[in-house]
């Protein structure tokens, strides 16, 4: 009973409001964090995890995922913590700015932002230090016209990666890489390298999904025997960028990665 307390308590502080004031969309840095939201039409995200223990995802719309339990994460989630709480840039990861905003608990949020996606972790405290994490990704989506997958030849991605350990809350960042083959099976190889512990300082094992699949609708996806997975989308009109959430043992995260020109 008192889980189920503590989830209902949780839910309810992060289920933010949709709208935003003029005044908050002149605000600066964010401006760029505020148009990716305006045009976003895809939110994705990981399971749920509250003190390690999985919240299974039941499912994400056009502007917010839905976790079993009444978890919530809005598109403007990330827009309502960067508002309300310090936040500062804490890195520049493969070409992307790596922003982490904190609460007297520690931190809260923690990614980045490109010019038509975006990626985070969250974490939320509750009562009696009950914490919650799960990581999101979201941008705009096309798939007509010039943004059609190409049907021959190659493409490369780099940009960043942050993470979450589901148990500790510890943060990670990294490096992401991926290559994208097109044809009549396309595939993408993702890699995440250079994954560090901030908290420790201790490096993380690479992370790898190589062969993951590419619909026609231009999602990404491959999964692995042990529940781990990646999951994400070709973002913006010429599909300039990746962005998507992924789970890997006790690590949860996000990443966004640009074409490579």
């Amino acid at each position: 009973m008192r889980i189920t307390s503590a989830v209902s308590a949780i839910a309810l502080s992060i289920v933010l409001s949709a709208c935003s004031t003029s005044q908050e969309l002149a605000i600066d840095p964010l401006s760029g964090l505020y148009k990716v939201v305006a045009r976003t039409n895809s939110v994705k995200a990981t399971n749920f995890y509250l003190n390690g223990t999985q919240i299974p995802l039941e499912g994400c719309g056009r502007f917010a995922c839905t976790a079993s339990g009444g978890f919530q994460g809005s598109l403007t989630t990330p827009v309502n913590i960067l508002l309300n709480l310090e936040h500062e840039t804490d890195a520049e990861i493969g070409g992307v700015e790596i922003v982490t905003a904190s609460s007297p608990e520690d931190w809260a949020l923690f990614g980045g932002w490109m010019t038509h996606s975006a990626f985070f972790v969250h974490r939320a405290v509750g009562r009696n230090d009950v914490e919650l994490v799960y990581a999101q990704s979201l941008g705009r989506l096309h798939r007509e016209g010039s943004a059609v997958l190409p049907v021959e030849g190659s493409a490369s991605y780099h940009g960043a990666m942050v993470g979450s350990n589901i148990k500790t809350s510890d943060p990670y960042t990294g490096k992401s890489t991926m290559t994208a083959s097109f044809g009549q099976t396309p595939t993408i190889d993702i890699h995440f390298t250079g994954i560090m512990n901030l908290r420790t300082g201790d490096a993380h094992d690479d992370i790898s999904y190589v062969g993951a699949s590419i619909s026609e609708r231009k999602g990404i996806w491959a999964s692995n025997s042990d529940g781990g997975y990646v999951n994400g989308e070709f973002m913006g009109a010429a599909n300039e960028e990746v962005a998507g959430v992924f789970e890997h043992g006790e690590l949860i995260g996000a990443f966004g990665a640009k074409r490579a020109e």
